[in-house]
């Protein structure tokens, strides 16, 4: 299977769980309000938040693993030697973490009794899955994407219907902490099986890999760790800040306002995800031209998905927050429009990430990451501060084109050798054709007819049409016309149409000195065997 089929195939499955989370998110989070209570449920909520600080300790190992497994397919180098390294790696790591869970665990329970059961079942679930987290961050260095998206929706599956029935039977929290533990657990469970059973020669060979291996690979997990840091900056401190500033019924009134904003978010996020392994192999095989056009690819396919989901946005929000949660909880236009730019913003943001990453700027990446967290939490807070809620998207810009704006460019003109006026220049084509269709819907939403619901659906329905017909042309040229016709091509054969493969379409998936009649883009550094009783692959 091609790279690209590869990506179009997880990306299906992907999208397809991240719709129906978003639905599920709607409609569950009324019934678990109603059935635990508000306290309660924001007992969780902070739950949550303790649970990602303590991923942190994690190092960045499981997080840069695929990159490493995916260079080293491309390098036809031994895939089980860097699995080894990142395996001691992580054992060593996990006394720590349960040390750093019992003590969280004293911590919140010598405050709040009431928490200690569920708190300790979620802890001791964290713990059990820590160093099996590994096996999912090979999968996603091989390129078993697919088998990735299918997992994220079997374990998020088990947690619901698990979560739910015992929130029914009077449970509350040790409802959600045993829901969210058999989840976890089941997927890493999963991908330990699917690792072994398919791709035995990537479980890692036995013995120690030695000092100077081992030190090889703390280097580039300690900037990742770094990143993650600057990530909930970006990510975890916005509303501190507007409460701190504007007060707590401001967030709840931003939070309305932008919720459409957050439930599409993260879809562009998910192509990049699974782009960054095969553009990490291409940077491998020493093709930097291959590597350029990947990462123009991802771009233009980030901001064009971007786009659709600014209109959408543009369209809905005014009609889509007073039929929610009523007329006072939506600020107004300004903020929906400002909240889509730096959402766009940040897309490309990630896609220029992706560059960074397969070109192994890690430490440029880890002190961008911290600059931009920084500089969005100080200019967040004055922007509130001056304007109130709006300023948290304008912090979210200033900080996008004081750090990462100019930090892409020098990338771009160090690993590629190309000016800034030959980025936007491959740039001007999406931005123009989303400025002139976009502009007409930023007008409508400051119009009265914007909190009619008939009226913006059929705006929307519009907006669509015109999308596509301004859009359509850009997929017919280089750098996605190629990945297009594979991606096409990738999905009919999931409906059952299954075309045959063109010699074109061979040669474009195929590694570098490969010919078009090979296998492409299959892990040749891994032994890949098939399970007794059939295809190793569930149906999708």
């Amino acid at each position: 299977m091609s790279r690209t089929a590869k990506i179009a195939r997880a990306l299906t499955i992907g999208y397809g769980f991240q719709i129906t989370v978003a639905i599920a998110g709607l409609m569950l989070t009324p019934f678990m309000l109603s059935r635990l209570g508000s306290v309660d449920y924001g007992r969780w909520l902070v739950a949550g938040q303790v649970l990602a600080l303590m991923s942190l300790l994690d190092l960045g190992v499981t997080a840069v693993l695929p990159r490493e497994v995916a260079r080293a397919v491309g390098a036809v180098e031994p895939v089980g030697e860097v699995v080894r390294r990142a395996r001691w790696l992580v054992w060593f790591q996990t006394p720590v973490v349960a040390l750093a869970a019992i003590a969280v665990w004293m911590g919140v329970a010598f405050v709040r009794p009431e928490l200690g059961e569920p708190l300790a079942i979620v802890l001791v679930g964290f713990v059990v899955q820590f160093p099996l987290r590994l096996y999912g961050a090979v999968l996603a260095g091989l390129q078993d994407l697919a088998f990735g998206s299918a997992i994220a929706a079997g374990a998020w599956a088990v947690t619901t219907v698990v979560s739910v029935g015992l929130v029914m039977a009077g449970y509350g929290l040790v409802a959600l902490s045993v829901g969210w533990t058999a989840g976890q657990v089941a997927a890493v469970l999963a991908t330990w099986m699917r690792v072994r059973m398919r791709f035995p020669a990537a479980q890692g060979v036995s013995g120690w890999p030695g000092r100077a291996s081992l030190v090889r690979l703390i280097g580039p997990s300690l900037w990742t760790s770094i990143r993650q840091v600057s990530q909930l900056l970006l990510n975890g401190v916005e509303l501190i800040v507007l409460g701190w500033v504007a007060g707590p019924t401001v967030v709840v009134a931003y939070v309305c306002t932008t919720k459409i904003v957050s439930l599409v978010n993260n879809q562009p996020y998910l192509l990049a995800i699974s782009s960054l392994p095969a553009v990490a192999e291409l940077h491998a095989a020493g093709n930097r031209e291959r590597v350029w056009r990947a990462c123009r690819a991802l771009g233009l396919g980030m901001g064009m998905v971007s786009g659709l989901l600014m209109l959408a946005v543009l369209a809905l929000n005014a009609a889509f927050v007073p039929l929610w949660v009523g007329p006072a909880q939506y600020v107004g236009p300004t903020v929906t429009f400002l909240a889509v730019v730096a959402m766009f913003v940040r897309h490309m943001a990630c896609a220029s990430g992706v560059v960074l990453a397969a070109l192994r700027f890690d430490a440029l990446m880890a002190v961008m990451g911290l600059l931009d967290g920084l500089v969005f939490v100080l200019s967040a807070a004055l922007w509130v501060y001056l304007l109130g809620p709006v300023g948290v998207p304008l912090g979210s810009l200033t900080a996008a084109c004081l750090v990462n704006g100019p930090v892409t460019l020098y990338v771009l003109r160090t690993g590629f050798g190309l000016a800034p006026v030959e980025v936007f220049r491959w740039l001007a084509p999406l931005i123009v054709r989303l400025a002139a269709v976009l502009i007409p819907f930023v007008a409508f939403g400051y119009s009265s007819m914007a909190s009619d619901p008939a009226a913006a659906g059929v705006v929307a329905a519009v907006g669509f049409i015109v999308y596509a017909f301004a859009l359509y042309p850009l997929l017919g040229r280089d750098p996605l016309r190629d990945y297009t016709r594979g991606f096409r091509v990738s999905v009919r054969r999931q409906l059952g149409f299954a075309p045959p493969a063109s010699d074109a379409l061979r040669a474009e998936a195929a590694p570098q000195g490969a010919s078009a009649g090979e296998s492409p883009a299959e892990p040749y550094a891994v032994q890949r065997t098939e399970p007794s009783g059939g295809s190793s692959i569930p149906p999708a």
